[in-house]
C-alpha cells in the first residue's frame, strides 16, 4: 500500500484498477473541494450584502424617523396657531 498521493510500485492488474480508483476519488474529493469552497464564498457575499441592507434598513429608519417628528413637530405649531385664531373668532362673536 503506498501513502495517498504516491505511486504503486506494484504492476499487478489489481494495482492498475487501485491507481484508477484512487485517482477518481481524488478528482472526487477536487470537486466537493472545490464547490464547497463556492458554497463559502457565496455565504460570505450573501452575508456581506446581508450586513449592507441592514445598514441601509437602520439608515432609512432613522431618516424616516426624524421626518415624522419635525412634521409632527409643524403639524402642532399650526394646529396651536388656527386654535388661538378660532378662540378669538369665538370671542369676536360672541361680543
Amino acid at each position: 500500500m503506498g501513502v495517498r498521493g504516491c505511486e504503486f510500485s506494484n504492476n499487478s492488474p489489481n494495482s492498475s484498477v487501485q491507481r484508477w480508483s484512487r485517482q477518481q476519488e481524488k478528482e472526487q474529493l477536487c470537486n466537493l473541494n472545490d464547490r464547497l469552497a463556492s458554497y463559502i464564498e457565496r455565504v460570505r457575499s450573501l452575508e456581506a450584502e446581508n450586513n449592507r441592507l441592514h445598514v441601509q434598513i437602520r439608515d432609512i429608519e432613522v431618516v424616516e424617523r426624524k421626518e415624522k417628528t419635525d412634521i409632527s413637530s409643524r403639524y402642532e405649531v399650526k394646529v396651536n396657531e388656527l386654535r388661538k385664531t378660532l378662540d378669538l373668532v369665538n370671542r369676536d362673536k360672541a361680543k
